[in-house]
């Protein structure tokens, strides 16, 4: 990581995991709590559109299967209602390849399975950095669906 870049506090950025895994949602909610995020945790794309709607938040990163309906399908329903997020997609290395080249998702970045908590969060930062490199305080991650 680049030891220049002073991102917004930890503690001020809003964290939404959404998966299907208890396990995975535990294991990523951890890490990020960790590194200082808040961290709230949801399972699937109906409780992830639920709180996209209710809250504010500054980055989407996304599971490509959700119960529910798709992660893409959430994508675009937020795409729709014009609610703008940069998005991180996780997803098999084929389909995410695929995806990343498709520019109605206006997709921020592909994290390819299995992933490690490095790329993760230096992904995260890197994306938030890019969506608000003016911005030091409040800003909120959303992460829906991680390995």
């Amino acid at each position: 990581m680049n030891d220049s870049f002073n991102p917004a506090p930890p503690q001020a950025t809003r964290i939404l995991l959404v998966d299907a895994n208890v396990s995975v949602r535990e294991r990523c909610a951890a890490l990020l709590q960790r590194a200082g995020y808040r961290v709230d945790a949801q399972n699937g794309a109906a409780a992830g559109w639920q709180a996209v709607r209710e809250k504010g938040y500054d980055l989407l990163v996304i599971d490509y299967q959700l119960p529910g309906g798709s992660g893409l399908r959430l994508i675009a329903r937020i795409r729709t209602a014009h609610i703008t997020l940069p998005v991180i997609l996780l997803a098999e290395t084929a389909l995410a390849d695929e995806l990343d080249r498709n520019p109605r998702l206006r997709l921020s970045a592909t994290i390819n399975r299995p992933f490690t908590a490095e790329q993760l969060l230096e992904t995260a930062v890197a994306v938030l950095q890019n969506s608000r490199p003016n911005t030091v305080d409040s800003q909120s991650l959303v992460l829906i669906g991680c390995d």
